[in-house]
């Protein structure tokens, strides 16, 4: 079985895998292959334009890579280097 989610890729033998690819199988051993094909159809990044924020950027993880975290524990320093490089309207 190998299974793509966005920019997220493993195998059964966890040869391409990221870390957490365990975690990462076991929840696709519970989804079907129509549901897994939706999920690998999303886009990795989406940009919407919304009221009161103007251009906004949803993504999985961070900007940089679909395995890191953001959270509001995130220190301002940290977070500047996520971010760098991300167009800001």
């Amino acid at each position: 079985m190998r299974c793509e989610f966005g920019c997220d890729r493993f195998s059964e033998d966890g040869s391409r895998g990221t870390q957490g690819s365990g975690r990462a199988m076991f929840a696709a051993s519970r989804i079907s292959r129509s549901q897994r094909d939706l999920l690998a159809a999303f886009a990795p990044r989406v940009v919407l334009d919304l009221d009161g924020l103007g251009p906004t950027l949803f993504c999985h993880g961070s900007p940089r890579r679909d395995s890191e975290i953001i959270t509001t524990a995130t220190p301002e320093q940290r977070l500047r280097e996520i971010l760098r490089g991300v167009a800001s309207a």
